[in-house]
């Protein structure tokens, strides 16, 4: 089976991939979740993985980003493969943010595809380095002080700048990165 999201509202498009991923999670406990990105892309790479079985299973999810919009050569390698990417057992979402019509007509064209385009307006992504560099500091001075010493406000303070950083909608790898850089 093959998905393809696409469209210029990124944060529905990261809404829509995450909730098809758990879905299929669900379905499937022991299947693996693989993310290709194109700037990382390597054809032998992606089909020695798409080749390959698993443990427990044998059939996998596919999550690539942005390899319809890369280079030339990624674009016709993954076109031309379509009809494989159906057949396969495995499972294949391409997300992509903004798809060329052209591009788009020649997946639609297989029946098989399920599209989903989220068009809007994209959300700007502000910077959240300001905002969270207190919230962090206050962290970072609870961790400087040994367990045994620290009291409860500066324990509570701490939690509440983990709270002020989760409240700003930051993601998993930003939150950490704030907090342990």
């Amino acid at each position: 089976m093959l998905y393809l999201i696409h469209g210029t509202h990124v944060k529905k498009i990261q809404d829509h991939t995450q909730r098809i991923v758990e879905s299929l999670r669900s379905k499937r406990e022991f299947a693996q979740v693989f993310y290709i990105h194109a700037d990382t892309f390597n054809i032998e790479d992606f089909e020695g993985a798409t080749t390959s079985q698993g443990l427990f299973f044998d059939k996998h999810i596919f999550v690539a980003k942005g390899l319809l919009q890369a280079k030339k050569d990624i674009k016709e390698y993954i076109v031309k493969n379509i009809e494989n990417y159906i057949a396969s057992p495995h499972i294949y979402l391409f997300v992509e943010e903004d798809l060329d019509e052209k591009t788009v007509a020649i997946v639609s064209d297989f029946k098989e595809v399920k599209v989903q385009e989220y068009a809007g307006g994209t959300e700007i992504k502000e910077d959240i380095s300001k905002k969270t560099f207190p919230a962090a500091h206050a962290y970072a001075e609870l961790l400087s002080i040994p367990r045994e010493k620290r009291t409860p406000s500066q324990k509570a303070r701490a939690w509440q700048s983990i709270d002020s950083i989760r409240a700003l909608h930051v993601a998993p790898e930003e939150f950490f990165g704030v907090l342990w850089w």
